[in-house]
């Protein structure tokens, strides 16, 4: 193969690294969404770049903490997946999110970018993360985020692959609960208690 690949296919689910750059002709990748989630609303994190033309939904990136409450976080509309980056998504259809293209698509080594406001981080994971008491994750119903801080539930979650996750960088605390901004609107109050693991 060397830095040239005709197919490549993404299962949802199973990791993904590169230990060297290399360009494919076509990239395979979808995955469901649970029909519950709070408009469709998921996170991810993709080993290639790609337009946001190609897929079915809005896509934002972590744009800043507000500056007076800590507690709020915004996210802005951007027209371009980066590749090893985060993001979330809003999904236009009920049941699937379609991440495939085709053309020169460049897969970078896996060396990821995280991306930093305030005092919370917002990471990618191309595999699974079992480790996750501390973290802010997505609930499965997609109502925003929550932070883990019991040892049981954290013991029954996990991130999968392809998803993101907010890490607190500050000292002591974090907020226990945090109002997601998206393209001009607030409305989700993050609760602190998860189900048993990260679903979207």
């Amino acid at each position: 193969v060397g830095t040239v690949a005709g197919k490549i296919q993404l299962t949802d689910g199973y990791p993904f690294c590169s230990t060297k750059s290399f360009t494919a002709g076509e990239v395979a990748y979808s995955r469901a969404i649970n029909h519950s989630a709070n408009n469709h609303l998921a996170s991810v994190c993709l080993p290639y770049s790609i337009n946001t033309e190609n897929i079915s939904g809005d896509v934002y990136r972590f744009a800043q903490v507000d500056s007076d409450k800590g507690s709020i976080i915004k996210f802005e509309k951007v027209n371009e997946i980066n590749a090893n980056t985060p993001y979330l998504i809003t999904a236009n259809e009920t049941n699937a999110i379609d991440f495939s293209t085709t053309g020169s698509i460049l897969f970078p080594i896996t060396e990821m970018t995280d991306v930093t406001h305030g005092n919370y981080t917002f990471k990618g994971t191309l595999a699974k993360k079992t480790d996750v008491m501390d973290l802010y994750l997505l609930n499965a119903d997609g109502s925003g985020f929550g932070v883990v801080d019991d040892e049981e539930i954290a013991a029954n979650s996990w991130i999968p692959s392809f998803r993101a996750y907010i890490e607190y960088t500050g000292t002591g605390n974090g907020a226990k609960t945090l109002s997601l901004d998206y393209d001009g609107a607030t409305g989700y109050t993050i609760p602190v208690i998860l189900p048993e693991a990260l679903q979207i």
